[in-house]
């Protein structure tokens, strides 16, 4: 997504520690994380703060130390990642996936993420200030050696349907689809459904683990939608569970009216793109 239809930056011309949470969970005990159309539903809060500000202790109590304690909740995608089946990860989306408007952005790597009708483009740089490198941050410590965002600003899903390999290139072991804002802007919900439903089973034929995700609400200011995030939500995740590919929905990952976006409360900003990571992490179970 960008500021026109394409926004992208084709070739030639190229255009923040934090506790792991695995620890804390086994520390707390486990979070029930509900995937998909929901979010996630706090953790017990434990027990109950003494009058100094400290923890009331039962003297009786038996004390349990658990370690690496999977969460109540694990997503297919968790177990595969912790079993160590997930070497490659790849993410195809459109600019809140390339990390637009975010700090950093419009630096690049030299990974060619999509060459086709299109265009060419070039993968958004690890520097960049988004949800993506989070993802690729916790990625690489869990055993990805291989981590790509083919995030393109101004993309849609018609670009699947047309030429996933365009896009997929080499393929991965997961890959992580998240399009739809864009083509609310251009196409029937009818449409969309049709692209989306042919764009991501040719994906799903290039990876050994798909996972589809529906965008954040947004209220964009440049364009008048046909549709917005209810719908393409309802879409994807009826798509999901016809063909048994794994949904989280990041529809309320953010908040409108918020810092959580830019100006054009449509592109986050990095504060809510790192937000979105966090709701993402915890929909997933890791």
């Amino acid at each position: 997504m960008g500021k026109d239809a394409t926004g992208g930056m084709a070739l030639p011309t190229l255009r923040d520690g934090v506790l792991t949470r695995r620890a804390v969970l086994a520390l707390i005990g486990d979070a029930a994380i509900t995937a998909g159309l929901g979010g996630c539903v706090s953790p017990d809060p434990g027990p109950a703060a003494s009058e100094d500000g400290g923890v009331a202790e039962d003297s009786n109590a038996p004390v349990t130390v658990v370690e690496h304690a999977a969460p109540a909740h694990e997503s297919e995608f968790a177990r595969l990642l912790r079993a160590g089946q997930l070497r490659s990860i790849r993410l195809i989306g459109d600019s809140i996936t390339a990390g637009y408007e975010c700090d950093g952005y419009g630096a690049t790597s030299d990974v060619l993420i999509y060459d086709g009708p299109y265009g060419a483009f070039l993968e958004s740089a690890d520097t960049v200030a988004c949800w993506a490198n989070d993802f690729r941050e916790y990625a690489q410590e869990n055993g990805v050696g291989e981590f790509v965002n083919a995030g393109i600003s101004g993309a849609k899903m018609r670009w699947l349907a047309e030429d996933a390999q365009a896009w997929v290139r080499e393929g991965a072991d997961a890959i992580f689809v998240m399009l739809g804002t864009n083509d609310s802007v251009y196409f029937t919900e009818d449409e969309y459904r049709a692209d989306a439903e042919a764009g991501l089973s040719a994906v799903a034929e290039a990876c050994r683990h798909l996972v589809v995700m529906s965008p954040p609400r947004n209220a964009w200011r440049d364009y008048d939608p046909l549709y917005g995030a209810d719908t393409l939500e309802a879409v994807l995740a009826d798509l999901a569970q016809a063909h048994g590919w794994e949904f989280v929905s990041m529809k309320d990952s953010i908040q409108l009216g918020t810092d959580d976006f830019n100006e054009d409360q449509c592109h986050p900003s990095s504060k809510g793109s790192h937000a979105m990571w966090d709701y993402l992490r915890a929909a997933l179970g890791l």
